[in-house]
């Protein structure tokens, strides 16, 4: 529905109204225009090319080291430049060019932005952090609204203590406010997450088991509207809005400019408050421990033991553990971690460490490792903010295609045989196979022909669902169908610049043919990049009553759908015409 949209270089695009509107802005420098915008976003586009620069943790953002000062000197520009360096798009397969950029100041900034897309029949963006790895932040030709001057954040102590954040706080910053007044948060794994765009689809984290998504414990929230016929700010909770309040938590992108949200925070467990933990084999590897049977076997036997349907074949030995509804609902919720199908790498953040590692969850999940298999602790950290500092997400500003699913219990066994399939066909790899001297190779079958995985290939089993979040908080959100997650969310892809970004759609569609059939769900913000190339809909996200829910919501707040975002809730819905006919 872009196509009726008036974009930069359409006769319809308002240049006699731009310098108005510039006036009616905070200040001067806060919009940036036309050529110079698209220069910038060039000039970004170059400077986080792969390989042309490194990353550095700067107030809660990873930004681009510009490499001797080339990229700043190009348009000598570092202020305005700055404004990339703290609100860039993570994945350059949807890099867009906006013909308007507003590094708002203030909530009147916003407003006008809105009143100013309505009246020209301009989509608008609106940007936290832009770690929207589907371009869900990003408006081609559009308005661009960046966030990343609303930085409060307010610890609110006592028995039901809250921290206030502001729209373009990161999770960094955010937990460290947290942590030195002795609490933790539910939050997303990265430091440089943006809170509130990770809130708006769940968000999940080490304590998601325990306390439920971010969604499930925001309490109140200012949010900007886009309105009938002007924009409007809104204090948003239970009581005041509350449709806008359960669509937005959990309800995707395009609800709004949330100016600042305020969620429940849990005292911190004794420290550490995180220990990690992994099984090792016989020979002290971690590495592939979970898949002791690939161990000296050639890659021929790696892909006859992956397609085995037998009782000793691949799918039965994932059935054990993660792929066991029984194991799964036993394993207790202080238990969290990023594994693959034949590693388990857990982290503990709960309040009983002692009696938890003695549970039958974790004693099974040894067993299954086979003889000499064990649990052995593998690092400590004091606060919850040492722990994601130490494991920030470098693969970003490349071209990222994936696919994400996260199963219902009931969905585990036939899922289990499916992605067996994936990893026997070559698609996907286990990070599991052993070449015949018992050493980690990254050489298995690959569609038929034996040869590396493409570079870039990246796997991620996060153990991030289930428990506490099973349970809808009162009065319901909008989180959907992850609801019911049996506890993990598997996402398998491509993030190498050197692969055609056609080749990794066909491969990513070969997996979510093989896949998707067998789970119904997937997470609705982070990992569906493959969606502009497979069957994709909004089913995989919300039921169908929660899908019209959502779009009266949106009609209701933003008939004119100015908040266009892709693969959202407003995707497909009409808007209105444009101000200036175009011939």
């Amino acid at each position: 529905m872009t196509d009726a949209y008036c974009q930069v270089g359409d006769m319809c695009w308002p240049i006699d109204d731009i310098s108005n509107f510039r006036k009616s802005l905070s200040s001067p420098d806060v919009l940036i225009d036309g050529t110079e915008a698209q220069q910038l976003v060039a000039l970004q586009a170059w400077c986080t090319t792969n390989g042309s620069h490194t990353k550095q943790y700067n107030g809660g953002h990873y930004v681009p080291a510009i490499p001797n000062g080339t990229c700043a000197k190009v348009l000598d520009r570092p202020q305005k430049f700055g404004v990339f360096e703290r609100s860039y798009t993570m994945n350059v397969v949807h890099y867009a060019t906006p013909g308007l950029i507003v590094q708002a100041k203030t909530v009147q900034d916003i407003m006008h932005s809105f009143n100013f897309a309505r009246k020209h029949n301009i989509r608008l963006a609106v940007r936290n952090t832009g770690h929207a790895y589907n371009g869900q932040s990003s408006a081609n030709g559009g308005i661009v609204v960046l966030m990343s001057e609303f930085q409060s954040i307010t610890v609110n102590p006592g028995e039901n203590a809250t921290i206030t954040v502001g729209g373009g706080c990161t999770w960094g910053p955010v937990y460290q406010a947290a942590n030195d007044a002795g609490y933790v948060s539910t939050g997303g794994h990265d430091p440089t997450v943006g809170v509130v765009g990770c809130m708006i689809g769940a968000c999940h984290g080490e304590f998601t088991r325990q306390f439920g998504y971010t969604a499930d414990l925001v309490t109140s929230m200012t949010v900007v509207m886009p309105g009938e016929v002007e924009a409007q700010v809104m204090q948003v909770d239970s009581m005041s809005h509350p449709d806008l309040y359960w669509a937005i938590r959990g309800g995707g992108g395009g609800f709004g400019a949330i100016v600042e949200a305020t969620f429940k925070i849990f005292p911190a467990p004794p420290a550490p408050v995180i220990t990690t933990w992994k099984v090792v084999g016989p020979n002290n590897e971690s590495q592939g421990a979970m898949c002791p049977q690939l161990r000296g076997k050639t890659a021929e036997e790696q892909e006859t033991w992956w397609n085995e349907k037998g009782p000793e074949g691949g799918a039965e030995q994932l059935k054990k553990w993660l792929w066991s509804p029984e194991w799964m609902e036993s394993l207790p919720w202080g238990f969290g971690g990023a594994f693959t199908a034949c590693s388990a790498t857990l982290m503990y953040n709960g309040y009983n460490l002692t009696g938890d590692l003695e549970s039958d969850a974790i004693k099974n999940m040894v067993n299954a490792a086979g003889p000499g298999a064990r649990l052995v602790a593998d690092a400590s950290y004091t606060e919850q903010v040492d722990y994601h500092l130490a494991h920030p997400d470098t693969s970003n500003w490349i071209p990222q295609v994936f696919i994400g699913y996260v199963p219902a219990p009931e969905e585990l066994s036939s899922n289990a045989v499916a992605q067996a399939a994936v990893f026997g066909s070559g698609l996907a790899e286990p990070l599991a196979g052993y070449e015949s001297s018992g050493n980690y190779t990254r050489y298995p079958v690959q569609r038929g022909r034996f040869t590396k995985y493409p570079q870039g290939y990246m796997d991620v089993l996060g153990l991030v669902h289930g428990g506490k979040a099973n349970t809808p908080p009162q009065g319901g959100n909008a989180v959907g169908r992850i609801r019911k997650a049996a506890g993990w969310q598997y996402v398998m892809g491509y993030g190498s610049a050197e692969m055609p970004n056609r080749e990794k759609y066909e491969m990513v569609n070969s997996m979510a043919e093989m896949i998707y059939p067998t789970v119904k769900a997937t997470y609705n913000l982070e990992w569906v990049a493959q969606a502009s190339y497979n069957r994709f809909g909004m089913e995989r996200f919300w039921e169908a009553v929660e899908i019209k829910k959502l779009e009266d919501v949106h009609k209701k707040y933003d008939p004119c759908n100015i908040l266009w975002v892709p693969r959202c809730i407003g995707h497909n819905q009409s808007h209105c015409a444009a101000t200036v006919a175009q011939p």
